[in-house]
């Protein structure tokens, strides 16, 4: 049950490194693609990739890197020698951090024969219109308006691709065509709960909009059959 099922990032948002390679043992059947994100790394750190890596699967790096250029810069060397496929950095942190960091990732390739592919994050799925204006962030613009925006000057600043909401992907593609990798975080389907995420889609509307990938989490790795959950959710 691969193929397109390939399209599916199973994150494994828990601080377990147990439980995560349960997860991936239980789902093997079904997807190769594995988020790791701050929850497992900050307990268990680089462990948590090589168990993805150990396994044969893809690993994508959420660690949405946000700092100075030159700080910013060093991760995409470790994650290369890691493999890891998609390391993410916030697109908020400006063209010259997201340049820096892609030009390292392209550096990669000679130094290791791998380089992972910079991820630029838009508008986290738990935004919405109000909070931007309470941060500041382009008052009075539209929410699609920003995203576009960050997702041009991320792709202009070297990332291989975006991460974006499912709302955003449509108009992401009209304005940057099929180039860049769009990664779609917070769907659900409609008998899931939308839990933190304000700006939720289903995984065929993110897919049919454009996107390359979804991530899905707690829909499958809450669940008590994982597998049934997953296969629910392919439907």
């Amino acid at each position: 049950m691969k193929g397109d099922l390939d399209r599916v990032i199973v994150a494994l948002d828990t601080s377990d490194l147990n439980h995560a390679e349960r997860l991936m043992d239980t789902l093997s059947e079904r997807t190769s693609w594995y988020k790791v994100g701050f929850e497992l790394f900050s307990a268990v750190g680089p462990a948590a990739v090589l168990a993805v890596i150990e396994r044969e699967n893809h690993v994508f790096l959420d660690l949405k890197l946000h700092d100075l250029p030159a700080t910013v810069a060093h991760p995409p060397r470790d994650c290369a020698r890691l493999h890891v496929d998609f390391l993410t950095a916030h697109a908020v942190g400006g063209s010259e951090m997201l340049r820096a960091a892609s030009l390292v990732a392209q550096e990669s390739m000679i130094e290791t024969g791998f380089a992972p592919s910079l991820l630029g994050v838009t508008v986290l799925t738990s935004l919405d219109r109000k909070d931007l204006d309470a941060i500041g962030l382009a008052p009075g613009d539209p929410m699609g308006d920003v995203v576009v925006a960050l997702g041009k000057m991320a792709v202009d600043s070297g990332c291989g691709g975006l991460v974006a909401a499912g709302s955003d992907v449509s108009a992401l593609r009209e304005a940057l065509g099929p180039g860049p990798t769009i990664v779609t975080p917070g769907v659900r389907p409609g008998w899931a709960g939308s839990h933190d995420q304000k700006r939720v889609v289903t995984p065929a509307t993110a897919l049919s909009d454009g996107a390359d990938y979804v991530v899905v989490g707690r829909t499958v790795t809450a669940a008590a059959d994982p597998i049934g959950a997953f296969d629910r959710l392919m439907e």
